[in-house]
């Protein structure tokens, strides 16, 4: 299985979904996704997507998902 960007899986969904998903971080952009999105499941996706990476879905009011980093800052970790 090959690994692209989450640029470029997250264009090869909008492409072919309904449900439209942006990304507000640029550093997700870059990130390397690895795996299969299916069309009629795209929130179970989105779930599966925040449990395995760094990463936050948020619905706006449009409907738009934004994807944003969930990493915590190093001053806010436990020690």
């Amino acid at each position: 299985m090959s690994r692209k960007p989450l640029a470029t899986v997250i264009a090869d969904v909008n492409r072919y979904s309904t449900t439209r998903i942006v990304i507000s971080d640029p550093d997700l952009e870059r990130m390397e996704f690895s795996g299969t999105v299916f069309m009629a499941s795209i929130s179970d996706w989105l779930t599966a997507l925040e449990a395995v990476y760094p990463v936050k879905a948020y619905e706006s009011a449009a409907g738009v998902i934004q994807l944003s980093s969930a990493q915590v800052p190093k001053r806010d970790r436990a020690r």
